[in-house]
């Protein structure tokens, strides 16, 4: 139980430091009143970073990406994972609310901890195992998603590119409780 405390703890103090492609879809088409949607280009990603990718759940008003992790033919246990992303122009793009994050596949519900935080144009998460004794089995890509965040267009804003930004706070903690950092390859988000 100790070793969870201070694995979670050294997930949090990760977290508390930083407060400050493939295919391209839209959230809806846009109708002829001018509505504006959010489209995804997902990133290319190499073999040892995680990624945001863009998830069939996306809806015209919602724009829904997974936090994926590395592309990996062994599996890579972990107890948990921390991350952050900034939305640097909160004038085209909003973290949606009731939740802007969620728990994925990965870890089980009956013994997880998802933790999400949304403080002005940064959201920051942790999504884990209840302690180091039961490790999800695997965290790379074909495990599937760790996480999910969900964004929303905002109807006044600039069409363009909206800056979105891994905040470097990529962290997991494998199986013995050592904490490994992690990059994460972000897509290009667009108001249209």
């Amino acid at each position: 139980m100790k070793s969870l405390i201070l694995s979670v703890a050294a997930m949090l103090v990760l977290l508390g430091l930083s407060a400050c492609g493939g295919g391209s879809s839209s959230v809806g088409s846009g109708s002829s009143s001018g509505t504006k949607v959010l489209s995804y280009q997902n990133p290319t990603q190499s073999t040892e970073e995680f990624a945001l990718v863009q998830d069939s759940a996306t809806t015209s008003t919602t724009l829904v990406l997974d936090l994926v992790g590395p592309v990996s033919s062994t599996a890579i246990p972990a107890c948990g994972v921390a991350f952050g992303f900034a939305l640097n122009d909160t004038t085209q793009a909003a973290w949606a609310t009731g939740p802007a994050l969620t728990n994925g596949k990965v870890f089980t519900l009956s013994t997880n901890l998802v933790e999400g935080w949304v403080k002005g144009a940064s959201i920051q998460g942790i999504v884990a195992n209840k302690g180091i004794a039961s490790p999800a089995a695997d965290i790379s890509k074909t495990a599937g998603v760790l996480a999910t965040i969900k964004l929303t267009p905002v109807q006044g804003g600039a069409s363009g590119t909206v800056p979105l930004a891994d905040s470097g706070l990529g962290t997991y903690t494998d199986s013995t409780g050592s904490a490994n950092g992690f990059s994460i390859a972000v897509g290009t988000l667009s108001l249209n």
